[in-house]
């Protein structure tokens, strides 16, 4: 392998190797930073969504509670079924996929009083296919507290609508829909850690580039000197003692070409002594 060669390579790795040990440790860093921060933010996210929808739902009771008491034969609540108004406020969207409902305490059943689906009205809520939904109920019923908890995919919400009112609120929202703030923030992040891959290694090509083209100047410069010197002394051994040597500098490439000025000096007089006994 030619000096200029060796040059080229050694510039080039001296400048890759680094930036791709740094691109390396760049990476394991920001993923180590954005694991610490979805697993620090995951829960606390999750807790605001369901407070979220806790607020809305028990803002949806407290409008249920005041409409309800309009209701002038005291128990009759059946005509609120069919009552658009009314059906407007209970039913709700949150998030894209949750929804809310009305279950009404019946002769100690839980019946579906409210619904997005009218075949469930005046059905036990058992018939919505809600894992643990008429037990969970008969708790809140009881111990007059809410309840908030994951049932299988989905978050469930179950709240008093008021203690004079045989009304119960339930809002379930599908998991996706809670974990969306936390979706967001991985997108976030995930986007984040390209953008820096893209920049780090455009940057590294640009870098490996410059570093490519200096190294083949700085090998041309550097070998052109050797190479005149390296004709200068074929010449020479060829018996052309007066081939000028153009090369004037003061490092070690200078020295060399002093030295082969001295030995053609050298030469030329020993010819010339020679001749001269002839």
């Amino acid at each position: 392998m030619k000096i200029r060669d060796k040059i080229i390579l050694a510039f080039v790795c001296f400048s890759v190797i680094p930036l791709v040990l740094a691109g390396i440790a760049g990476f394991y860093s920001i993923n180590k930073i954005s694991s610490i921060a979805i697993g620090v933010t995951s829960d606390s996210l999750r807790q605001q969504s369901e407070v979220s929808v806790d607020q809305q739902v028990k803002k949806i009771s407290s409008s249920v509670s005041m409409y309800a008491n309009k209701v002038k034969k005291k128990g009759d609540y059946k005509p609120l079924q069919y009552n658009p108004e009314f059906i407007n406020l209970i039913i709700q969207v949150i998030g894209s996929s949750g929804y809310t409902f009305l279950v009404s305490l019946e002769e100690g059943q839980n019946k579906v009083f409210m619904h997005p689906n009218p075949r469930f009205l005046s059905k036990d809520v058992s018939a919505l296919g809600i894992k643990g939904l008429n037990k969970i109920v008969s708790k809140v019923v009881k111990t007059k507290k809410d309840y908030k908890g994951t049932v299988g995919k989905q978050y469930l919400f179950v709240h008093e609508v008021h203690h004079n009112l045989p009304f119960y609120m339930v809002a379930v929202v599908p998991n996706s829909d809670i974990d969306q703030p936390i979706k967001k923030l991985k997108s976030e992040i995930d986007k984040t850690k390209k953008q820096f891959m893209v920049q780090n290694w455009t940057f590294g090509l640009v870098l490996t580039a410059l570093a490519l083209v200096f190294a083949m100047v700085f090998g041309i410069r550097f070998v052109r000197p050797i190479s005149l010197l390296t004709g200068v002394a074929e010449k020479i051994s060829m018996g052309d003692l007066k081939t000028s040597i153009d090369i004037d500098s003061q490092d070690e490439v200078g020295e060399l070409a002093n030295a082969l000025r001295r030995m053609q000096a050298s030469l030329l007089k020993a010819v010339q002594r020679l001749q001269r006994r002839k």
